[in-house]
């Protein structure tokens, strides 16, 4: 089975809170197989990001070097609003990409994203 997870980590941090990986054939594949499944406690205020690969390859690089990459630009941007976040992350992207975010309100927001 293809390991076709990518790591999960948080930007506050810039490292995985998980040290195991998932694998699970790709949606659509064969849509009666069992798929596994994780629970990750998020904090207040944590910003969930769910990303195509197209947002960490690039032709000659390493997905190691993809990964750092996001993880040093997420990082940078934490502070802004999803919108924002979500721009600069695909900015200069040079494939197709899928992104979608989801941030935690804190006590006090309002729910604000």
């Amino acid at each position: 089975m293809p390991d076709i997870h990518h790591p999960c980590w948080s930007p506050r941090t810039a490292t995985p809170p998980t040290s195991g990986k998932h694998t699970a054939w790709l949606l659509g594949v064969d849509p009666h197989a069992e798929r596994p499944s994780a629970c990750l406690p998020l904090p207040e205020g944590s910003t969930l990001l769910l990303y195509t690969d197209g947002l960490i390859e690039r032709r000659g690089e390493s997905i190691d070097h993809g990964m750092t990459r996001l993880r040093q630009h997420a990082a940078a941007l934490v502070g802004q609003d999803l919108d924002e976040l979500m721009n600069g992350l695909v900015a200069g992207a040079r494939d197709d990409i899928a992104l979608l975010a989801l941030r935690l309100s804190r006590p006090g927001d309002g729910g604000s994203p």
